[in-house]
């Protein structure tokens, strides 16, 4: 049996896996590594298995390769929302301490979920036993850490990595821009509902006058749930200058929007739309998070300036700011040094 020296937990989205598993083969000895792909509700399996990766059908498939498990040094988890996941970690506590925990956001903030049920208070004890004693906890969010630390007392060895190539900056020259055009605001980034649109629509509300237009990214997350009242609520404040995004757009086409972005607007406070937000910066762009966003201090790190939701308006990024974030943003996340943090825990 094949020895690999890091085992993959990889919730099954395409756009976050298939990036990562070509990084890992363009820098890094494929060989080393192999991936579970788990089932993801609402998300088609799009991933082909190859000697390198299965897809988690059932129980059973885990079984059929405990070996690799068992062998490995390291066994990444990316992101922890797998019940079944839990359950088998749970049971083998032995192996936790070479557990590698990358938060992807909801896996840690479903802390805050109701428990409706002897099932749910069941999981999240078992979520708290696992995350107690994981060896290692892989992010940029020093709020995420501090937050596995206080509800789940949490030990791991924090190791600061921005994880994925979704998140890495790519330069591209900005489209031209006429006085007449309209300012291009962005309000969120997912139909999830811990975007809080309805606090960014309160912040643009004296804005709804102005020389306009407000995008929602509404394609994924609750798509047929929360993005319906989004649409409805934008509509009737902004008429036709709301502009929901609800079909999926490719990568390409949507880093050409983003350039088109004059202005951003984000009132989650979890760990999320850290692609979207470096691309924003490194553009050039102004960007507005929540007080309490756990991300803040990412860029407070790499020395890159946000500024304050309550303090939202309209008027251009001044340029001695924008240079700053372009320059700053380039540095820090950059293919190179995406490569050095990776090597800490997957190398």
């Amino acid at each position: 049996m094949t020895q690999y020296k890091c085992v993959h937990f990889f919730n099954g989205d395409k756009k976050f896996f298939l990036p990562f598993q070509d990084f890992i083969q363009k820098h890094f000895n494929s060989d080393d590594h192999f991936f579970f792909i788990l089932p993801q509700p609402g998300v088609q399996n799009e991933i082909e298995e190859n000697g390198h990766t299965v897809f988690v059908k059932n129980g059973g498939t885990i079984l059929k390769h405990l070996g690799k498990i068992y062998k490995a040094e390291r066994l990444i988890l990316h992101s922890a929302m797998s019940r079944k996941l839990i359950v088998f970690l749970a049971l083998q506590p032995w192996l936790l301490n070479k557990c590698y925990w990358l938060p992807w956001g909801k896996d840690l903030y479903a802390y805050n979920d109701p428990k409706r049920s002897w099932r749910d208070h069941l999981h999240e004890a078992l979520r708290a036993f696992v995350f107690k004693r994981v060896g290692y906890i892989v992010t940029s969010a020093e709020g995420d850490v501090e937050l596995a630390r206080r509800w789940y007392d949490c030990g791991a060895q924090w190791i600061r990595c921005f994880n994925y190539p979704s998140n890495l900056f790519e330069p591209r020259e900005m489209p031209l821009k006429n006085k007449n055009d309209p300012t291009i605001i962005l309000a969120g980034n997912s139909a999830d509902p811990s975007n809080n649109h309805a606090l960014i629509f309160e912040k643009l509300v004296p804005f709804k006058d102005e020389n306009i237009e407000i995008y929602c990214q509404l394609s994924y997350g609750d798509r047929d749930g929360h993005a319906a009242g989004v649409i409805a609520k934008g509509q009737a404040l902004f008429g036709d200058k709301f502009k929901p995004i609800t079909d999926f757009t490719p990568y390409a086409a949507y880093m050409d929007f983003l350039a088109r972005v004059d202005i951003g607007i984000f009132a989650h406070q979890r760990q999320q739309a850290l692609g979207t937000l470096t691309s924003l910066l490194g553009y050039g762009k102004a960007v507005f998070l929540h007080e309490e966003s756990t991300l803040r201090r990412v860029f407070d790190h790499y020395d890159i300036k946000v500024f304050d939701l309550g303090a939202v308006n309209i008027q251009a990024m001044p340029k001695d700011i924008a240079d700053h974030n372009r320059k700053a943003v380039e540095a820090g996340f950059s293919e190179a040094a995406l490569v050095e943090s990776v090597s800490k825990w997957a190398g």
